[in-house]
């Protein structure tokens, strides 16, 4: 009844999620060195990168250095927050995260004007 509202935590004090979903336009170098910070400090099964844009070669060389690379399944879709929206109706049963990746990590502060 109350399982919804509670976080797992596993044995490390880790947060348990069965998905993540980030979602951006484009995502870059910035947003990986940001997730890989989160993967490091949380227990994630799956790692969904939703984009509107292919990742950058220079991305996918960073992404591939990374020790959660195979956790990670990248969707390029022109339908970025329906396609966002579908996948957490499909996974509604599971403990999932879904995070803008324009206001994650250091990115909004490349948008700070002071």
């Amino acid at each position: 009844m109350f399982g919804k509202f509670f976080l797992k935590v596993r044995s490390g004090g880790k947060v348990h999620f069965d998905y993540v979903i980030a979602y951006r336009q484009a995502i870059g170098i910035v947003d990986l060195k940001a997730l890989d910070r989160f993967m490091k400090t949380n227990d994630v099964d799956k790692l969904l990168l939703i984009a509107e844009n292919p990742l950058t070669q220079g991305t996918i060389n960073y992404l591939n250095d990374l020790s959660w690379k195979e956790k990670v399944e990248v969707v390029v879709t022109d339908r970025l927050l329906k396609t966002v929206s579908e996948l957490k109706k499909k996974y509604r049963e599971k403990e999932i995260k879904v995070i803008n990746l324009d206001e994650f990590g250091e990115r909004p502060f490349q948008y700070d004007s002071c």
